[in-house]
């Protein structure tokens, strides 16, 4: 039994009036270099000098190698979760620089604007409301699944587009150019371009769904993933597009945005290029536009309804 787990180790240190608190629920030591990293970023970088604490929690659990604790930030308590399945054996302190800038940079996001927290309560009033329909129906629909993940989608562009930025920023990956803009924006189009394939054929195999409406098995675990990890990639490529764009616009300024400002924001900069968004809120103009995509998959539902005589 791992003891740790329920009474796990602290270290608590100060940094100019903040304090920084290790809790280690492993049976392992803390890495001493992953403990450098975290202190010499909580020192130096301003986007922690604004949180009065924060705890970084090395644990184990199957899944991504960080994640912050968003049910926690209901009770204003900055944690960032570090598995410890995938930190062992990583020996790249820069590695781990891009973990602590991403995971920091989302706290410090919600610090400012509170706008992590307000998804997580919608999310999961979402959630409650679509398990409550489909305990009454008894079915586990792939169009409640859709409408769920188009939500996600369109916000966790925004909140991870943030995280990536800086994330890339602080590694050196970010070049403000205009090869480097045409080139992530070359690619998010055809990716996007891609996805939207994939969506139309999720909607078309709703349709194909029996008039008694049984469950459809929900969406391939590969589709899902394949919308997840455009949180990160389009979310950059539009944050890059705003800062790039607008020169009157800064970072800080983009966090204070909420979701659908931000995307709006963005198409304004990509009409300035000349360019189509990839991704667009009511206007038609994005290769995803949330309005036109919550329409096809309302006309799919009405159809199956339709089909049952309902």
């Amino acid at each position: 039994m791992n003891l740790r787990k329920y009474f796990p180790k602290k270290e608590r240190f100060v940094i100019e009036g903040r304090e920084v608190i290790l809790i280690n629920k492993t049976k392992l030591d803390f890495p001493s270099k992953l403990r450098n990293v975290i202190l010499l970023f909580c020192r130096t970088e301003k986007i922690a000098w604004s949180l009065p604490r924060v705890f970084f929690s090395l644990e184990s659990w199957d899944g991504a190698l960080a994640k912050i604790d968003e049910s926690q930030m209901e009770k204003e308590k900055l944690i960032i979760n570090i598995n410890a399945e995938r930190i062992y054996g990583s020996e790249s302190e820069q590695h781990w620089r891009r973990i602590i800038a991403h995971e920091l940079t989302h706290l410090f996001h919600d610090y400012l604007s509170g706008t992590i927290r307000r998804y997580y309560r919608t999310s999961k009033r979402l959630d409650r409301a679509l398990s409550e329909v489909q305990k009454r129906m008894e079915v586990d629909l792939a169009h409640d699944d859709l409408r769920v993940l188009y939500f996600r989608l369109f916000r966790k562009i925004f909140t991870e587009g943030i995280a990536k930025y800086y994330e890339n920023l602080k590694m050196g990956i970010t070049v403000i150019s205009e090869d480097h803009f045409q080139d992530i924006y070359e690619t998010e189009k055809e990716d996007l371009n891609y996805v939207k394939e994939k969506l139309a054929l999720a909607l078309n195999e709703i349709l194909k769904l029996s008039s008694n409406r049984k469950s459809s098995g929900g969406l391939s675990n590969s589709f899902v993933e394949l919308l997840k990890r455009h949180w990160y990639s389009t979310g950059y490529h539009m944050v890059y597009t705003i800062l790039f764009v607008d020169h009157k616009t800064n970072f800080e300024q983009v966090l204070h945005f909420q979701p659908f400002e931000f995307i709006r924001k963005y198409e304004e900069c990509m009409v300035i290029k000349g360019l189509q968004p990839v991704i667009s809120v009511t206007s038609g103009k994005g290769i995803l536009d949330y309005k036109t995509l919550l329409a096809e998959l309302t006309a799919a539902v009405k159809e199956l309804q339709r089909r049952s005589g309902k």
